[in-house]
């Protein structure tokens, strides 16, 4: 009951007094207590009786309960990690306000991976060195991820993967030989099953076009054999750096194969940046495009808003769009005066997936943590079905959509569980 009430917070009064009823025997001071004591103390006399102190010795004797997030908030797809962070504040801000968790407040801890293995492993021996969490969630970056894993088991601090999609991170976690790590969402060879039909419905030729990184090669190596099933051409995979300027030379390759569709495995200015490349070819009509990443988005549509058709009818497979959970929407929007990124949700959800878990195990013991994330089943607004299976491997909701004048149209929610 307890983890429900955590998870299943909502922006309505009555479910946060339901979780500040989670933990009755310790209240969290509000937030004004600090700098009235801080006031308190300039104003006090220097002959004040030595009891006089006691207000600012509790102060320096509070706890808080850490979680440290590596997460890319600088490089080519900092962007990313950004849009993530503003989730996870605006989670850590509703959790502390309803009492915290096990009656004390939250603290996060940012580190940045840059999207990079060598960094990702610097980012989180600094937690694990310089902070004392209780669990870690990370890294975004599907490379960045497989990198920092042995240093999860080593430390025996539980992770959280909030949007890594390599399935590879599957088959190393629970079963696979590392109990420490953890994944909410879906990875590619979940959404592979799924999403693939939906391009061999109207396509019988695809070409790839992935980011070279863990997160493309495993995406393709995930796709090729789903399309050999369905009778779709697969013509072949062009790998492309993130951030890269010039497409042209790719794509003049990959017309002359003259492919149905392409699949691009891409985030969103990358693929501003190949779409608008695409038009100035005189690549008309172009092929359909199908999207994984985080191409039919607010980001994307930001990026392409002075010529809103270069989206017009690309579909993606994603793992959260504006729309699955409108309160969220809803609030974001008034706290940042835009639209939220589909990374501020998974943001979001991961904390309070997190926080849920502590709460259960009752303890900040990293094992009993560990153990209470095992057995979490309870349904998230986002996500869906919270349920880990033995590879510590969870089957959300996925989601597809599609744009059309910078407009997203939700087409479906597709849970992935069996």
């Amino acid at each position: 009951m307890r983890r429900k009430l955590i998870i299943l917070l909502s922006l309505t009064v009555t479910i946060t007094l339901l979780l500040a009823a989670c933990a009755p025997t310790v209240t969290q001071p509000p937030a004004e207590e600090a700098p009235m004591e801080e006031s308190a103390e300039e104003e006090a006399p220097a002959e004040e009786p030595a009891e006089e102190e006691a207000p600012a010795a509790e102060e320096e004797t509070a706890e808080t309960i850490k979680v440290g997030i590596n997460v890319p908030l600088t490089g080519a797809v900092g962007f990313l990690g950004q849009d993530e962070k503003l989730g996870y504040e605006m989670a850590l801000d509703e959790i502390n306000e309803a009492g915290g968790v096990l009656g004390k407040p939250l603290e996060i801890i940012f580190v940045d991976n840059q999207c990079s293995p060598t960094e990702g492993v610097n980012a989180h021996r600094q937690l694990l060195d310089l902070h004392d969490v209780v669990a870690t969630i990370g890294g975004s970056c599907s490379s960045a991820t497989l990198a920092f894993m042995p240093i999860v088991e080593e430390a025996q601090i539980p992770n959280l993967v909030q949007s890594a999609t390599n399935p590879d991170i599957t088959k190393q976690s629970g079963v696979g030989g590392n109990i420490w790590n953890f994944r909410m969402n879906v990875d590619d060879s979940i959404m592979a099953n799924h999403y693939a039909k939906f391009l061999a419905d109207s396509a019988g030729s695809v070409v790839m076009i992935a980011a070279n990184n863990d997160w493309g090669r495993g995406a393709v190596a995930a796709y090729e054999p789903h399309f050999e099933d369905l009778g779709v051409d697969f013509l072949g995979a062009e790998y492309f750096e993130q951030g890269q300027a010039d497409y042209r030379p790719m794509l003049t390759k990959v017309k002359e194969q003259n492919p149905d569709a392409l699949l691009l495995i891409m985030e969103s200015r990358d693929a501003a940046t190949l779409v608008r490349q695409i038009k100035e070819m005189g690549w008309d009509p172009r092929p359909q495009i199908f999207a994984r990443g985080s191409v039919v988005s607010t980001e994307f549509a930001e990026a392409i808003e002075d010529d809103c058709s270069l989206g017009d009818g690309i579909m993606e497979a994603t793992i959260n769009a504006n729309g699955v959970y409108p309160e969220f929407d809803q609030k974001f929007e008034e706290i940042h005066g835009y639209e939220p990124h589909l990374s501020s949700g998974l943001g979001y959800s991961a904390l309070y997936l997190v926080a849920n878990a502590i709460e259960s195990a009752g303890s900040t013991d990293t094992a009993a943590i560990r153990d209470a994330m095992e057995q979490l089943d309870y349904e998230d607004p986002i996500l869906g079905v919270v349920k880990f299976d033995d590879h510590n491997q969870n089957h959300p909701n996925m989601v597809v959509t599609t744009m059309q004048d910078c407009k997203i149209t939700l087409l479906e929610v597709i849970p992935t569980g069996e």
